[in-house]
């Protein structure tokens, strides 16, 4: 302990008061942030899917950090990725498939070596029909014989003590039920792929 060592000091403490009010201030703003950014949409509007994303990323990146997850962003900031639907829920939905590619590697790095990096690579473009996002992690991937169940109610690769197995259910049914879109999941080499499509001009109520 520092005060055992005989190094606390009023330098120690000034210093140690400053870096616990950074995080303080850090995490009240992250508590805003969630609240902000996951207070249901009222009604459906036009919104950049790009921004939407940036939106969830901000909010993941600390806890990626601290698993040693390096997150990569591809987006052409020159374009804008506009859709029609509920901008709020769809925070929700990128943060929950961004958590489920965090917690796939976090139990992949634990029977790593240490020091071993986790990889997210998350992209956002278009093609003549839809939005397109796709999430990639090298995780591990997913067995083959869940791959068609991680989509179903209640249904969680984690055990009873550590998911509930809604979030990706809920996530297909805000993106396909409420967005008039598509959630799609395939294994590519050393882990998973999420794609998310949407309509580009799409108004159905």
């Amino acid at each position: 302990m520092v005060y055992d060592k005989g190094e606390f000091s009023r330098d120690y403490l000034r210093s140690s008061v400053a870096k616990f009010m950074k995080l303080l201030t850090h995490t009240s703003k992250t508590i805003d942030d969630f609240r902000h950014f996951f207070r249901p949409s009222k009604n459906k509007e036009t919104f950049d899917v790009a921004k939407a994303v940036q939106s969830a990323v901000k909010l993941l990146e600390p806890t990626l950090k601290q698993g040693n997850i390096a997150l990569e962003t591809k987006v052409d900031d020159t374009r804008k990725f506009v859709v029609y639907g509920y901008p709020s829920e769809f925070v929700h939905v990128v943060v929950n498939v961004l958590a489920n590619a965090r917690d796939a590697i976090g139990a992949r790095l634990a029977a790593e070596p240490p020091g071993t990096e986790g990889r997210i690579e998350i992209g956002v473009g278009s093609d003549r029909e839809a939005v397109v996002v796709r999430v990639r992690d090298n995780g591990g991937g997913i067995p083959s014989h869940l791959i068609e169940k991680i989509f179903t109610p209640y249904f969680t690769t984690k055990g009873t003590t550590t998911g509930t197995g809604i979030g990706l259910y809920m996530a297909k049914m805000i993106v396909e039920k409420e967005m008039k879109g598509k959630l799609l999941v395939d294994n590519i080499e050393g882990g998973a792929q999420l794609t998310i499509r949407l309509p580009k001009t799409a108004k159905a109520g």
